[in-house]
């Protein structure tokens, strides 16, 4: 059985008001309700607003509302079999809380909702979870629809959607929000994701939905050559934990894997293999096994911290930290490339010195890079565990003619010594 409290959080006088769902002892959350309070206002007695002037009476309505929407809400999802966590709690206020019914499913931002409720029950095709950041792109999707129907003083549903509807969203995203062409790009495939979805759940949509393109454009593919690494690992630098980031930069571009899998590498990753040594790994997103070689540099690394790897740092930290050490390397040159705005919270494009951007995702491009024309591209794709070949040129920004070129050369080559 369930129950629903509510309690007030924080420090300063007004305090946020937060619901809790108890399932048991051991199956708490607790989440905001999206409204808060004076602390005079509040009843400690009660859990609930005052009733002393007509602003807490609605406020209370509100909440009471919210509470029966919530356990209405989990009668259904325990009938349907769904996971009942924080996450759940949390698109279950905000639904309520912009007025979405659950029932009317042909309503685009209803069915982005009901999507995002079934996210935790989906799997990959080849049975793996899905990850972090697929959980956070749709309710940013929602989240985006949401403000362009308010831009447009408009609601829409799925049938909606159509060449028209995709020319004016992206047309606001980008004019009106001034987002980026491929940020724009990745909500359209998002947004077409959703409907298919609706369309497989027998819902009507609307046929022009495939005719809607997502738009793309070529970014500068920023990488550290092995010169740049040279500099990297030689510079001195002066605090520990600036030195520990470097140790990990110089790891993931020496190993083409993601920053979700190299940080977690420890000890047990190495194994040695008819005398060459090998980093052994289950790729969170694919899960595919790939066994990476140890190269010199790499091997200077893990002597240098006596056999292991370096001491554990948040991809946070580590994209923080990373910048620091290629500044002190002197990677100063300005490169085309694309940087958030602090003040407008947007990427600008421009010309800016390396360092600057420099983030995680430089260390598996470099070493698919770096080693393309050195070693054949079936092998690194092997390691760095791309579908096709032809999407690791994509990833390092070679065409499909380079590789041709390159085949034709050594084919000359194999000719003259006929």
């Amino acid at each position: 059985m369930a129950t629903i409290s509510l309690l007030l959080q924080g420090t300063k006088q007004v305090k946020n008001i937060y619901i809790k769902l108890s399932i048991g002892r051991n199956n708490q959350f607790k989440r905001k309700t999206g409204y808060s309070i004076n602390s005079d206002d509040w009843s400690e007695k009660k859990s609930e607003p005052k009733q002393r002037d007509v602003a807490l009476k609605n406020l209370k309505a509100k909440l009471d509302k919210l509470k029966v929407d919530i356990l209405e809400a989990f009668n259904c999802a325990v009938n349907e079999n769904i996971i009942i966590d924080g996450n759940w709690l949390q698109s279950t206020i905000d639904r309520t809380n912009s007025n979405v019914s659950p029932s009317n499913e042909d309503v685009l931002v209803n069915y982005c909702q009901i999507y995002i409720e079934r996210l935790p029950n989906k799997l990959r095709p080849n049975g793996s979870v899905l990850s972090k950041s697929t959980f956070k792109k749709f309710p940013t999707l929602k989240s985006r629809i949401i403000e362009f129907e308010k831009y447009s003083k408009k609601s829409y549903k799925l049938c909606d959607v159509d060449l028209v509807f995709g020319d004016r969203f992206a047309a606001y995203l980008k004019d009106i929000e001034g987002y980026s062409t491929n940020y724009i790009g990745k909500l359209i495939k998002n947004l077409k994701t959703v409907c298919n979805d609706a369309k497989r759940k027998g819902v009507d949509i609307n046929p022009q939905l495939e005719l809607i393109q997502a738009p793309t454009e070529k970014t500068e593919k920023i990488t550290l050559t092995f010169e740049e690494l040279d500099k990297i690992e030689h510079v001195s630098l002066k605090t520990d934990y600036i030195d520990n980031a470097r140790n990990w930069l110089l790891i993931g571009c020496n190993t083409g894997q993601r920053v979700s899998d190299f940080l977690e590498f420890t000890k047990e990753n190495l194994v040695v293999m008819k005398g060459k040594l090998m980093i052994e790994l289950i790729q969170k997103k694919t899960k595919k096994r790939v066994y990476v070689p140890v190269n010199k540099q790499a091997k200077r690394i893990l002597e240098k911290n006596k056999g292991a790897f370096p001491r554990k740092i948040s991809d946070v930290k580590f994209n923080e930290y990373i910048k620091k050490v290629c500044k002190e390397a002197q990677l100063t040159s300005l490169v085309e490339g694309a940087k958030i705005n602090p003040k407008t919270n947007r990427k600008e494009k421009g010309q800016y010195p390396k360092w600057q951007l420099v983030s995680s995702h430089i260390c598996r491009r470099s070493y698919a890079t770096n080693y393309y024309g050195i070693i054949d591209t079936y092998l690194l794709k092997e390691i760095t565990a791309h579908s096709t070949e032809k999407q690791f040129l994509e990833y390092v920004g070679k065409p499909a003619e380079e590789a041709a070129l390159m085949v034709a050369e050594i084919m000359a080559k194999l000719d003259d010594v006929d």
